[in-house]
């Protein structure tokens, strides 16, 4: 590496700094954080955080509307995410999915991202059945280990990673508050028991949803898809064969990945 390129101690304690902040934001969530809170939770000198947090705004890694006095993180990071060649692939190929899986179902299919601590509607099929629970528009947030596809995705992630996610979710999440963390415990371990996540005792009373992660090379889970529908016409015969479904797509998109070396 050219000497000039080569990174001062001064260097590496800012990037560190501004890590520490970022992520002190981030398990803020929607509530945002102050710079008083910021600086507490990190140790570092107000005048310090203040200034980074205005470079990281710059960035668009951080925003701070002007009538608030939190912090929240910015579309910068996310935009980089979605940059990624697995999750663009992911995207692309999400269209031939959800139409062969809401063929087979007759009931509406959904495409999740991993986005952090959250899943992120991408794509959407509605199925044949006249009666379809639209529960989530192309767009919508939900937190890890609520619905299907976040339930999918959580119980995916590695041991040593899903502990601490789970706390940074109870800590910024009011959602899986009000759930419970006994109640979303539960579902976790009876989704990695039965290699699939299924979200009927769930959040509406009447809908039936199933899910399974997307897995990348590493298998992290970067995403998954999801099926739901009426629960009356669910037996769990007919739930085990969509969750057959959704494993044989899911294999498909992440070999897809494997081959573009994407993943």
């Amino acid at each position: 590496m050219d000497q000039a390129l080569q990174p001062s101690r001064g260097d590496v304690n800012s990037l560190r700094r501004a890590a520490a902040i970022v992520q002190v934001i981030a398990a803020s969530g929607d509530t945002g954080v102050r710079l008083i809170d910021i600086t507490q939770a990190t140790g570092l000198r107000r005048a310090t955080v203040h200034r980074l947090c205005r470079t990281l705004q710059s960035l668009g890694w951080v925003r701070q509307p002007r009538d608030r006095q939190r912090y929240y993180l910015g579309g910068g990071l996310p935009l980089l995410m979605s940059l990624l060649p697995s999750r663009r692939l992911l995207a692309e190929a999400g269209s031939a999915t959800l139409d062969r899986i809401a063929e087979e179902t007759e009931d509406t299919a959904f495409l999740f991202l991993h986005d952090g601590l959250d899943a992120l509607c991408v794509d959407r099929r509605e199925g044949s059945y006249p009666v379809k629970p639209l529960l989530v528009d192309i767009g919508d947030r939900r937190p890890l280990g609520l619905g299907a596809a976040g339930l999918a995705i959580l119980a995916a992630l590695p041991d040593e990673d899903r502990g601490p996610v789970v706390d940074l979710l109870f800590n910024s999440r009011e959602e899986c508050r009000n759930r419970g963390r006994a109640k979303i415990e539960t579902d976790l371990a009876v989704a990695r028991r039965a290699g699939y996540a299924d979200a009927s005792a769930g959040l509406v009373s009447g809908v039936a949803g199933i899910g399974v992660p997307i897995l990348g090379r590493a298998g992290i889970p970067i995403g998954a898809i999801s099926v739901a529908g009426v629960e009356s016409r669910w037996p769990q015969r007919r739930r085990e064969s969509f969750a057959d479904v959704l494993h044989r797509e899911a294999y498909r998109i992440a070999k897809r990945l494997v081959e573009n070396g994407a993943a």
